[in-house]
């Protein structure tokens, strides 16, 4: 109930773009700190449905490929 009062009218809001093809993963960094990266256009275009969730307002956005 603490948690409930101390946060208010907050809202947390999601989107997910779901897609289907293949990506080549990648490690990019120093010895130090390493992050993976994706490259791909399936990659991409699952990043543009994710965009696109939020001019729609709805959730998941999935392509014809996923579906």
């Amino acid at each position: 109930e603490r948690l409930k009062s101390d946060m208010g009218d907050f809202c947390l809001r999601m989107g997910f773009g779901l897609h289907v093809g293949w990506a080549i993963e990648g490690a990019v960094g120093s010895l130090q700190k390493v992050d993976a990266t994706y490259l791909s256009p399936h990659v991409n275009m699952a990043a543009r449905m994710e965009a696109a969730s939020k001019q729609f307002g709805v959730a998941i956005l999935f392509t014809g490929k996923f579906f």
